[in-house]
């Protein structure tokens, strides 16, 4: 509708490794929606060289220009969406394969099993303007294996998700982000992160 936004992953995680991201000309690991979008709103691409999103209808021109440097913190899309009290929706997918939300909670209550991670390298704008980019991400430290899938049964059992039948992938769920953000910041807060959120590697 003319009053709603529609934000698309364009997740680009070879950054590390080809050390080189175009607004422009790189393309999304994130499937064939978020290939579409990014051909149709080739403008509309936040900044951060690993963790971009398209963004459709009625957000701010200043989120989409703004330079997040940290991926998940508070410059970053979620934040805006949180404000908005906006919704998460997930076609097809487990938590543990979708969720990058619960990494921006995670870095907003910088647990002691992330830390940050510098990611250099070239960076091509809109315009081929082009320069040396710093951008940071909240990662999980050597000895941490994200793990969400108990994370993700407190969501289903709190009655989070809205979807046509419990506990079912298939087809197109949706949560209020702030109802999730609730849920596993207590989660965080109890300490009983370890086995819900993540779990140590043998």
């Amino acid at each position: 509708g003319p009053s709603g936004s529609l934000i698309l992953p364009t997740f680009f995680f070879k950054f590390s490794e080809k050390k080189f991201f175009s607004r422009l000309k790189t393309k999304s690991e994130m499937g064939k929606l978020s290939e579409i979008a990014l051909n149709e709103f080739p403008y509309k691409r936040t900044w951060h060289p690993v963790y971009s999103f398209i963004v459709i209808g009625n957000v701010p021109e200043s989120e989409i220009l703004k330079k997040n440097y940290s991926a998940l913190g508070k410059d970053s899309i979620f934040n805006w969406l949180l404000q908005v009290n906006g919704k998460i929706a997930i076609l097809d997918l487990n938590d543990q394969n979708s969720m990058t939300f619960y990494h921006f909670i995670e870095e907003l209550n910088q647990v002691s099993y992330r830390e940050f991670k510098n990611l250099k390298g070239s960076y091509e704008d809109w315009g081929n303007e082009k320069y040396k980019v710093d951008a940071k991400i909240f990662v999980r430290k050597k000895n941490i294996l994200t793990d969400v899938h108990n994370m993700e049964k407190i969501l289903w059992e709190n009655n989070c998700y809205n979807a046509a039948k419990k506990f079912n992938y298939s087809g197109l769920r949706s949560c209020n982000m702030n109802k999730v953000k609730i849920e596993v910041e207590k989660i965080i807060n109890k300490n009983k992160a370890e086995g819900i959120l993540y779990n140590l590697c043998k």
